[in-house]
């Protein structure tokens, strides 16, 4: 059995909770027993409601956050700015570390600043593309799961299933030692209110004057999004497997 869902009405965390409640109901089938489900969280309806109540509470304190990025570099380097840019164009890379990288990634540098993998992947990613355009600091655009704590109308969507993603600007500065970069990318990100989710709410939700603030910022050329280990969730959740078949185009 192949379960394949569009990305319009299921994301990653949706996943593990379809899983579980599919591999839960299987188990008491096959044991004779009757299927019970965990009782249902908060509604689509629910976090659309707490979006708009949230960019009415916040959306002044928060504009001052976004406000000075509308000074912030995000162009890349392009040699052929007259070419195409279609799907038809489109390129992947793949890059694979081995095992011990993997587990200094995963282990070892996020024990030893007190840091997550998206601070450390992105410190490096800022390096990269700082050294390679010229900037000395560079807006990139980050995706987060977006399932964040909204105060004060709180909505529990841990078994909620849809497409909650958050796409927010974030400015990165990978200037001195490769530690220094870390521990200030690091603290950047700790600062962004709401984890970036009154970005998106601001936006889209807000009063005109906020939404032509947001707008006149630059449009990141990037998109960072870091998935975490989504293949650890599935022993958990047996009979179930990734698929290893090709899924076609993406768009």
């Amino acid at each position: 059995l192949l379960l394949a869902i569009h990305h319009l009405v299921i994301d990653g965390v949706s996943w593990r909770i379809l899983l579980e409640d599919l591999g839960h109901a299987y188990a008491r089938l096959r044991a004779g027993e009757p299927v019970v489900l965990p009782a249902k969280t908060g509604s689509v309806k629910d976090w659309a409601l707490a979006l708009q109540a949230h960019a009415a509470a916040y959306g002044d304190e928060e504009l001052a956050f976004w406000r000075p990025l509308t000074r912030a570099s995000a162009e890349l380097p392009c040699e052929h700015p007259e070419g195409a840019n279609t799907q038809a164009e489109r390129v992947s890379v793949e890059l694979r570390l081995d095992r011990a990288r993997t587990h200094a990634l995963l282990k070892k540098v996020p024990a030893a600043y007190r840091t997550q993998v998206n601070d450390v992947l992105l410190t490096a990613l800022g390096r990269a593309l700082c050294a390679w355009s010229g900037h000395e600091r560079l807006l990139v655009m980050l995706e987060g799961h977006g399932r964040e704590d909204l105060l004060p109308a709180g909505v529990d969507l841990s078994r909620t299933t849809g497409w909650f993603t958050s796409l927010f600007p974030v400015l990165l500065d990978p200037s001195g030692s490769p530690v220094d970069a870390l521990k200030r990318i690091k603290e950047s990100l700790r600062n962004i209110p709401a984890k970036g989710l009154g970005h998106g709410a601001l936006k889209h939700l807000g009063s005109e004057a906020q939404r032509q603030v947001l707008r006149a910022l630059p449009s990141p050329q990037l998109v960072f999004n870091y998935l975490g280990q989504v293949d650890s969730g599935f022993d958990a959740q047996a009979p179930w497997r990734l698929a290893d078949e090709n899924p076609g185009a993406a768009i």
